[in-house]
C-alpha cells in the first residue's frame, strides 16, 4: 500500500504546478541543500525548473517540475537495507502497466527504466537513485521522469548523479 502512496505520489506531480515562489540557496540558484536528520544533501534544479512544496503528511522531501519532466525525493523505510534498489525495481515491476528497458549495474544506486501505469498515459523514463540514510532503516529515493516523446533524458540523468549528500553534521 505504502508503495502505490509513493508511486501515485510521482504521477500526481507530473503537470502540476505551484505559483509560490521557488526555496534557493544564496550562492548558485541551481543548488538546492535541505537536511534530514544530521546529513546534509545536495540537489541540482536546473533553471526553468520550479518546487513545489511537498504536500503535508507525505514521504516527499524535494519536488520539483518542468512541463512534462518531475524530479521527487522521497524518503522511506527499507525492508532489506542490503537490497534496497532490487526492492524498488520488483515494485515498478509489479506497480507499472508498461514496465521495460532496465538498465542497471550490479551494485550501484542508481537504475533506469521505460513505463508507464495507465493505458492513456504516455511512455516515461525514470531516472532513479537511492541514497541511505545513517539511521538504520531509512533511504532517500529520487526518481526523475520525463516523457520519452518529448524530451531525451539529459537533464534528467544530471539531476540524479548531481544529487548527493554534501556533509554530515556531528
Amino acid at each position: 500500500m505504502k508503495k502505490l502512496l509513493v508511486l501515485g505520489l510521482c504521477f500526481f506531480i507530473v503537470g502540476c504546478g505551484s505559483d509560490d515562489k521557488e526555496s534557493t540557496p544564496e550562492k548558485n540558484p541551481e543548488i538546492h541543500q535541505f537536511q534530514i536528520g544530521s546529513e546534509i544533501f545536495s540537489a541540482y534544479i536546473p533553471s526553468g525548473w520550479r518546487l513545489m512544496p511537498p504536500p503535508k503528511g507525505s514521504e516527499a522531501v524535494l519536488i520539483a517540475y518542468s512541463r512534462n519532466q518531475n524530479f521527487i525525493i522521497l524518503q522511506n523505510t527499507a525492508i532489506d537495507r542490503n537490497n534496497i534498489v532490487q526492492e524498488m525495481i520488483k515494485s515498478a515491476q509489479k506497480n507499472f502497466l508498461v514496465w521495460k528497458n532496465l538498465q542497471h549495474e550490479k551494485g550501484s544506486l542508481e537504475w533506469s527504466f521505460t513505463g508507464k501505469t495507465a493505458t492513456a498515459e504516455p511512455l516515461r523514463q525514470y531516472e532513479q537513485k537511492v541514497i541511505p540514510l545513517s539511521n538504520d532503516r531509512h533511504f532517500l529515493l529520487g526518481s526523475c521522469a520525463f516523457e520519452t516523446a518529448r524530451h531525451d533524458g539529459t537533464t534528467c540523468k544530471e539531476m540524479i548523479q548531481r544529487w548527493n549528500i554534501v556533509t554530515k553534521k556531528e
